[in-house]
């Protein structure tokens, strides 16, 4: 499993970020990419918004990745997102579940 996390500065209305990602983006066409397995997002604190995405491989996390920065240039969040992310796409080295 490969996991995608993206860390947005300075962004603004963070509940209404995650509703408009989450409708517009990740349910009707990130979700359908190929080895995807799910999404989280998160208020990080002191300005910080998040996302968690989760894949079968690192092919499938980078599809998406480049799918994400589409939609949000496309979409154009600059008003609640000024700041490019920061990303981190990585392999699953350990984990623990319920």
């Amino acid at each position: 499993m490969f996991l995608n996390i993206r860390i947005y500065d300075n962004a603004r209305e963070k509940v209404e970020v995650a509703r408009r990602v989450r409708e517009g983006f990740v349910e009707p066409l990130g979700s359908r990419l190929p080895g995807f397995r799910g999404w989280y997002s998160f208020d990080g604190g002191d300005g910080r918004f998040g996302s968690v995405t989760m894949f079968d491989n690192a092919e499938a996390a980078a599809a998406y990745n480049l799918a994400a920065d589409d939609w949000v240039s496309a979409n154009d969040l600059s008003d609640l997102l000024p700041e490019a992310p920061a990303i981190v796409i990585g392999k699953v080295i350990a984990s623990v579940e319920a």
